[in-house]
């Protein structure tokens, strides 16, 4: 099935957030599987003392909007690795790759794992091309508040901005789960 045939045939469930209404919205994750019967053993992995084989890694974009699953790349680990780093793949992307088809002017969020956590880089993705990430924050995060949290309002997603250590503004996003009486 093409993108066009789902974007026409599922109904966006997120579109009914007016927030979210001019937003390309992605979540991405690499997916590593075994090596098949037929690839050739390497001396990939330098604590073995044999050649072995080495599992085969790929990087996909799911569109959050058609559910529409897009390739980005093949992993290409260095020599010595079994595999490559999200964050390494994303950063030898070009950037208007990551954007998705998103026309100029339309912005383009991720949601990723903490894999790809590099405030520089995001910052790079934001000002040249539009491109935001959303990840869970890692227990070692340095940011300074620049404003205490405000109260969750329900349905809405909300944080408040702080600055990193490369003095980037970004924002803590609080969700909320309030619960309904039923």
């Amino acid at each position: 099935m093409t993108k066009s045939y789902l974007a026409d045939h599922l109904e966006d469930e997120l579109g009914e957030i007016e927030e979210l209404k001019n937003w390309h919205l992605f979540a991405g994750d690499g997916h590593y599987h075994k090596a098949a019967i037929f690839d050739s053993k390497t001396k990939a992995d330098l604590s073995r003392k044999e050649p072995g084989k080495s599992a085969t890694g790929h990087f996909f974009r799911l569109d959050l909007r058609t559910h529409h699953l897009g390739y980005l790349d093949l992993a290409q680990p260095e020599d010595g690795k079994k595999s490559e780093h999200d964050l390494k793949m994303l950063k030898r992307q070009d950037l208007q790759t990551l954007r998705g088809g998103a026309r100029a002017g339309q912005k383009v969020f991720y949601l990723w794992d903490r894999a790809v956590i590099d405030y520089a880089f995001w910052l790079k993705a934001k000002s040249q091309k539009g491109i935001y990430f959303c990840t869970l924050e890692k227990s070692n995060s340095v940011t300074n508040p620049l404003s205490p949290p405000s109260a969750p309002v329900q349905g809405r997603l909300q944080g408040p901005p702080a600055k990193s250590k490369f003095l980037a503004v970004i924002h803590r996003i609080y969700v909320a789960r309030l619960s309904s009486s039923s």
